[in-house]
């Protein structure tokens, strides 16, 4: 049978356990009768143009020109089609998926009712309270089976490995909970999944669980988000193939000027700029990556520094063709899609900047996430670097899955956020992050000069739960699994780096004819 993945809302232990999904035989079936603009190059998202700049004209059928050549569009969907068309797949799987686990909530939702429980209380009796603690050989024999994985620090490692063991354990529990849910349930689906030019509205039910409606916007937002990304996937292939076009012909030009072929014309312009790969170059790269290479770094030398070489000779014919696209005139004519404008619900958080700012940058964040550190100090200080243009809002996402910490630290940042210290406690979360423990808590609220008596007090206040469930509910509507994630003004940032941020804010101060400073 095929298979389809579900999620458990709510409950943050069990959101922990079952972080990465449950796949769960596809029962509910049987009730059915799913970059940043290159120099050189012009490219503007769709119904965004420059201020006081005309908008270049765009002849039918035509992709691309260089110096006034026109670059046919048929080029470009001749070598994309057979990545759409698998693509297109994907995306109805996804899309079943979705709506596959708003069945399984509302399924959830119904048993729990039944019982007259709550979904924490039900999961709690269902899930939780029948997972079995792993045995210490289970926990020595995976570390053994997956050294690379787990790591040489052993403490850590257990850890992990305890974790893997407990959710493995509730995807088993999941998946017959969930099967004996839906076998004894009658489920009604809306959505043809055959036809692609299904719509719906706010109203419309997806599904009918036991003469329960499951309505089009309990999965509306991740829907939109799925067929963005979609949409953004292909338009990164067109890019990618009009790109090797593009260079392709422009050297074709430059080596006709030279009166030399093409192969020639490359190999003069890397000969010339060529330097061998050093034994140092290859054993900083081996140390880096020493933990995803299965062999000693003398039986990988020769393959190290064959790979360096590749890497450098491509970084020397990128080079070359950026050169000659800065020597010509060139348009591209492709479209960047644009993401969909989520609702993040209220945002009347303490925040950075100003809460009337015309842009607001609303973050997910992990305190034990490198990628999220390594952010955040950047993000922290656009606020003041366009003086009172954007504000900054950060929500929780902890991925306790991978960091069992992590929720503790965000209770710990949301008490401080009572004595208007936010801010200022999550710095130190992330300054200090490789040296959190839970019992530096406390000393970091003293240090900052918190009342500690009422931080423990709202650490283990219902209503700083409350905020993390809030948050967490929010993402899980999202499709957030990941850490960080950035939205501005509703719209989810695709990359993740200061210059996918920055590039970003640039065309949201477009589109609202702000100034950049």
């Amino acid at each position: 049978m095929s298979q389809i993945q579900i999620q458990f809302p709510r409950r943050l232990f069990l959101r922990s356990i079952l972080l990465l999904g449950i796949l769960v035989p596809a029962i509910l079936l049987s009730a059915q009768s799913t970059g940043v603009s290159s120099p050189g190059q012009t490219e503007l998202p769709r119904g965004v143009q420059p201020d006081g700049e005309c908008e270049e004209p765009r002849p039918k059928g035509v992709i691309a020109s260089i110096d006034g050549e026109l670059i046919p569009s048929d080029q470009v969907e001749a070598l994309v089609r057979p990545l759409i068309d698998s693509l297109q797949l994907q995306l109805k799987e996804d899309q079943f998926a979705l709506v596959s686990r708003a069945i399984q909530n509302q399924l959830f939702s119904s048993a729990s009712e039944s019982q007259n429980m709550n979904l924490d209380d039900y999961f709690e009796a269902e899930i939780h309270s029948k997972i079995e603690e792993p045995q210490e050989i289970e926990v020595i024999q995976r570390g053994r089976n997956f050294p690379q994985l787990y790591g040489e620090d052993w403490n850590q490692a257990r850890e992990r490995i305890t974790a893997d063991l407990r959710r493995e354990s509730a995807v088993s529990l999941g998946e017959q909970l969930v099967k004996e849910l839906a076998e004894d349930a009658v489920i009604e689906w809306r959505i043809d999944f055959q036809n692609s030019q299904t719509e719906f509205i706010s109203d419309d039910a997806i599904a009918v669980v036991d003469g329960v409606e499951v309505p089009w916007s309990s999965i509306s937002q991740q829907w939109e988000d799925q067929e963005y990304q979609f949409e953004l996937k292909i338009y990164i292939e067109r890019r990618a193939q009009l790109d090797l076009l593009i260079n392709s012909r422009l050297l074709e030009l430059e080596a006709r000027r030279q009166a030399v072929t093409t192969r020639e014309l490359l190999a003069q312009r890397i000969d010339s700029q060529w330097f061998d790969v050093t034994d140092k170059e290859i054993e900083q790269f081996y140390g880096a990556n020493q933990m995803r290479i299965a062999d000693s770094l003398e039986n990988t030398r020769a393959s190290i520094r064959e790979y360096l070489e590749q890497t450098r000779r491509h970084d020397l014919s990128a080079a070359f063709a950026q050169d000659l696209r800065s020597a010509s005139h060139v348009v591209s004519f492709l479209e960047k899609p644009q993401p969909p404008v989520q609702d993040l619900g209220a945002l009347d958080r303490t925040s950075l900047g100003p809460p009337e700012a015309p842009v607001t940058i609303v973050k997910f964040t992990d305190f034990r996430c490198g990628r999220c550190r390594e952010l955040y100090s950047f993000l922290e200080e656009l606020p003041s670097f366009y003086a009172d243009q954007v504000r900054l809002v950060v929500r929780n996402k902890p991925l306790i899955s991978l960091h069992p910490l992590a929720l503790r630290a965000a209770r710990a940042a949301e008490s401080a956020r009572r004595q208007g210290k936010f801010f200022e406690y999550t710095k130190v979360l992330f300054d200090r992050q490789a040296d959190l423990l839970e019992s530096q808590l406390d000393v970091w609220a003293l240090e900052l000069g918190l009342d500690v008596d009422q931080f423990r007090i709202d650490f283990d206040s219902i209503s700083v739960q409350a905020v993390i469930e809030e948050d967490l509910a929010l993402a899980e509507r999202l499709g957030i699994h990941s850490t960080p994630v950035i939205f501005i003004n509703g719209r989810r940032v695709s990359e993740n780096t200061i210059e996918g941020i920055l590039y970003s804010l640039q065309l949201e101060f477009r589109r609202l004819g702000l100034k950049n400073q």
